[in-house]
Order: structure tokens, then C-alpha cells, then sequence
């Protein structure tokens, strides 16, 4: 808490709104409010803060950088259908071949079986300022005056948007070349 204070609870990261939530003891589960309350959130290794739009971002880099990288998870639902190969029933992603020995497939999604797909959304915070992370034209427009440097710094290194490690080397690049 701000006021140096630490509370212990169990609590999940709620993809669908990126929220925290927790279970009380009579199994009723609630969103975490009073967002200004709360200086950081602990997940095992994984350190959360509350934003200044009152979604809750994972801390990648520290924010004692000039600009500093944030991820909020999001899901995407996809169908699961029922296939039925040589080994017996199973679920599968719709797009894939049920039946390996004869190449028959089919594709029937049932109601309420779903895939979840876990997706990152990278941002940075400068300025007090939150922006979109996911790209280069997002990072261009944080670092504008650099715009050349960064698309030559990707290309040089070959830099890809949806590998974490990446991002923290271009995001301190672009910390460095302020």
C-alpha cells in the first residue's frame, strides 16, 4: 500500500478486463478497487502497478528510466471443437486436421468449449503519459525525434514485437538516445 502497509490475499489477473481480482472466504470473488491506494502488486516474481487509467500493468522495466515498459494480458476466445481421431476424442483447435489417417476433418464447435489465447499488449509510461508499445510506428510516435534511429536499430538487430526481450532492448535504446 502507499502507506507502507502490506495486505496479503489471494488474487488472479483477470485477463478480460485487466483487473486483479480476489476470493473471499465464502467463495465470492471481487475486483480489487481503491486502485489509488495501492503502490505495487506481487505475483510470485511478478511485480504490478496500478496505471494512471486505472488498468493494472506489469512492470517490465523499472520507471526510474526516462520512459518506462508496461504489459497488460488480454484473452481471445477461439472455439474448441471435438475431433475424434485414432486415439480417441479430444479437443482441438478448429483449425486442425481430427482425423490423421484418412485427412477427413470437420469442424463443429460446440457451445461454451472454448480456447483461451493469452495476448500481450505492450505500453510505455513517459511522462506520466501511457502509450502503445506494439509496434514501431507506436514507438516512433513516444520518441519522435529518433524515429530514423529506432527503424535502424530494428532492422540492425532485427527486433521482434512480440518477443519481450526485444522490446526491453529497444525500449532502453530509445532511453539511451534520448
Amino acid at each position: 500500500m502507499k502507506n507502507g502497509s502490506v495486505e496479503e490475499a489471494s488474487l488472479n489477473y483477470n485477463t478480460a478486463d485487466q483487473s486483479i481480482v480476489f476470493e473471499k472466504t465464502d467463495g465470492s470473488v471481487l475486483t480489487l478497487t481503491g486502485l489509488e491506494t495501492i503502490d505495487t502488486i506481487y505475483f510470485r516474481n511478478k511485480r504490478f502497478i496500478p496505471g494512471p487509467d486505472g488498468l493494472i500493468y506489469e512492470v517490465i522495466m523499472n520507471n526510474s528510466t526516462p520512459a518506462a515498459l508496461y504489459v497488460t494480458y488480454t484473452n481471445k476466445m477461439r472455439p474448441a471443437v471435438i475431433t475424434a481421431d485414432k486415439n480417441g476424442i479430444s479437443r482441438k483447435d478448429a483449425a486442425e486436421v481430427s482425423n490423421t489417417v484418412s485427412n477427413v476433418y470437420m469442424l463443429r464447435p460446440y457451445k461454451g468449449d472454448y480456447m483461451v489465447e493469452i495476448q500481450k499488449n505492450y505500453w510505455l509510461l513517459k511522462s506520466k503519459q501511457i502509450y502503445k508499445a506494439n509496434s514501431a510506428r507506436q514507438f516512433e510516435k513516444v520518441f519522435p525525434h529518433q524515429a530514423t534511429a529506432i527503424r535502424n536499430y530494428i532492422a540492425d538487430n532485427h527486433i521482434s514485437f512480440g518477443i519481450e526481450e526485444d522490446l526491453v532492448k529497444l525500449t532502453t535504446f530509445c532511453n539511451t538516445h534520448m
